[in-house]
């Protein structure tokens, strides 16, 4: 997962797409668990989200 990824929660009914913005960072009292800076392009709204939640549906790394 990496910025400019296109991603979907694969945890919700309806998931919309976001934007991977940042890097993952740890996070959690041990740090073993990582989220991400996201852009929901639905939404228009900047959240930080668990990694494990999200299925990228578009690597940019692809197309480079």
């Amino acid at each position: 997962m990496n910025p400019g990824d296109l991603v979907r929660m694969s945890v919700s009914r309806d998931p919309g797409v976001g934007l991977i913005l940042e890097e993952p960072v740890p996070c959690g009292p041990h740090g073993n668990r990582e989220r991400v800076k996201l852009l929901w392009l639905d939404e228009d709204e900047v959240c930080f989200e668990r990694v494990d939640w999200l299925e990228v549906i578009n690597d940019r790394r692809k197309n480079d």
